[in-house]
């Protein structure tokens, strides 16, 4: 029978993955806006969506602070708390290069709030640079669901200074 799902490139050209051509669509989408507004290989990206971790991966972006920030899913308590643990862990000048990857009505999402943690306003340190729209079952979800990304504007040396203030001293 042939298929009618396509193959996308993922880590440079060594690897191959085959998906529905929605989810084809959506990647080259996302790849394409990220790349026009300035995303680049091994830029840090925190993932507060809660369920797209696989997105810093198929931008060949850097996972900050974990592999997947889990979201807050019926059932679990403390995502927001371990979020906020592990970027407290993060090292601030990674955390100040970091841009965040947002599901503004998403029913799992993590909270700006956590961006608090290491020093950082939630609204007047990011601006929204990508938007894009998640195809239907994306993370075992039955609608569409609007994505962000989020790039910081605060100077690097100001958000590296507000971050180290958040630690303890060593």
């Amino acid at each position: 029978f042939p298929s009618h799902d396509k193959d996308i490139q993922i880590a440079g050209k060594e690897s191959t993955l085959r998906v529905a051509p929605s989810y084809a669509d959506y990647i080259a989408n996302l790849r394409h806006k990220s790349k026009s507004a300035g995303f680049t290989k091994g830029t840090p990206v925190i993932d507060l969506s809660g369920h797209s971790p696989g997105v810093p991966y198929i931008l060949e972006g850097q996972n900050t602070s974990q592999a997947w920030i889990i979201g807050n899913y019926p059932g679990y308590t403390g995502s927001e708390a371990v979020a906020e643990a592990m970027l407290k862990r993060a090292p601030c000048d990674e955390l100040a290069r970091a841009w965040i990857f947002v599901e503004p009505n998403g029913s799992v999402s993590i909270s700006m709030n956590v961006v608090k943690g290491f020093g950082a306003h939630p609204v007047q340190d990011f601006k929204k640079v990508v938007q894009v729209e998640a195809p239907v079952g994306l993370g075992g979800f039955k609608s569409t669901q609007i994505q962000q990304f989020l790039k910081p504007v605060r100077p690097y040396d100001i958000a590296v200074k507000a971050c180290q203030a958040t630690r303890p001293e060593r």
